[in-house]
């Protein structure tokens, strides 16, 4: 349709998106009264978030939580889903993530006080920013021209130390 039509949102502009209060939610409960979100558009984002850029501040061992930010609003939902922190043994460490509110970034707090030593954050590279780009490759993309291809690894990792005391 965007060869016959071109792109179906223009940069610039307002538009509404309307949902029947008869659409059920996630548990299968109908939402029961009607919403709408009015939305400006902006230019295309057509390149893939890149964990490299990101900012992780790790706490000293045994206090608060592990703070990362994206520097790109990434999707919510999949946020929790796809973000792990492991032991450099490839031990999960179990415990609650918390995207930030402008899903900029995310907190995660640890069921057990930090450790001192070598962590990784495992990212499943599915995770979406708000265009629906994800790591391994942009959302919209032109099948036909040479050089596009898309990166299949399931994961990425980003080392990170906790300090000793």
């Amino acid at each position: 349709p965007n060869k016959r039509l071109g792109a179906p949102l223009q940069p610039g502009g307002s538009y509404r998106v309307v949902i029947s209060g008869d659409w059920t939610d996630e548990q299968g409960a109908s939402l029961g009264k009607p919403t709408q979100k009015t939305f400006r558009t902006i230019p295309r984002d057509s390149l893939p978030p890149v964990p490299a850029r990101w900012t992780i501040r790790q706490p000293q061992p045994g206090s608060g939580p592990l703070e990362v930010a994206f520097g790109e609003a990434l999707d919510y939902s999949l946020l929790t889903e796809t973000l792990r922190i492991v032991r450099e043994n490839g031990n999960p460490v179990s415990g609650r993530w918390q995207p930030g509110n402008d899903e900029k970034r995310a907190s995660f707090t640890p069921d057990a006080a930090w450790q001192a030593g070598r962590y990784r954050l495992r990212i499943e590279n599915r995770l979406e920013d708000l265009a629906g780009n994800n790591i391994n490759r942009p959302f919209d993309r032109d099948v036909t021209r040479p050089g596009t291809r898309v990166a299949t690894q399931r994961f990425t990792e980003i080392a990170f130390r906790i300090p000793g005391a």
